[in-house]
């Protein structure tokens, strides 16, 4: 799996960060960035995966939660060269793609997620949409929704 680095991001390229999971609605999120913007000149796309670890006391020892955050990063990987391959056949040359992966705690992952847009200078953040029903979202809340409201300097593309 290629990882470019985000060196010359001073440029007048424009980055997309796609949030990436396991799940099948990122794949689609990073397919459908790939079908819009593969191949054509002036884009940068970062894959991100966060790891979101639970807190200290959910694991028994410190070996534990790495064997944990272990078998985690291991299936993120495995969706990360899938949507990484997507970008590459749909045009992205290898050295504007970037995969990153990233175990840590996050009050929220809209959070994080914004956080890591705005470190890399990402003019657009690119999620899938899970699909809630309207009790999960009232009760857990979407992240989906809180990062339409809570992500400046940034666009947000949900894709279903």
């Amino acid at each position: 799996m290629s990882a470019s680095g985000h060196k010359g991001l001073e440029t007048d390229e424009k980055h997309i960060m796609i949030a990436a999971t396991t799940g099948e609605n990122s794949k689609r999120a990073a397919m459908y960035v790939a079908n819009m913007l593969g191949g054509l000149p002036g884009f940068r796309v970062t894959i991100y995966s966060l790891i979101s670890v639970p807190p200290d006391d959910f694991f028994e020892s410190g070996d534990e939660r790495d064997e944990w955050i272990g078998k985690e990063k291991e299936q993120v990987d495995e969706a990360l060269a899938q949507m990484l391959e997507v970008c590459l056949q749909a045009g992205f040359p290898e050295d504007k793609v970037a995969v990153v992966s990233e175990a840590k705690r996050c009050a929220s992952a809209s959070d994080c997620l914004i956080e890591e847009a705005m470190k890399i200078k990402a003019c657009t953040l690119v999620v899938g949409r899970r699909g809630l029903s309207k009790r999960e979202e009232f009760q857990f809340g979407s992240t989906s929704t809180k990062l339409i409201h809570d992500a400046h300097d940034c666009a947000v593309w949900i894709v279903e």
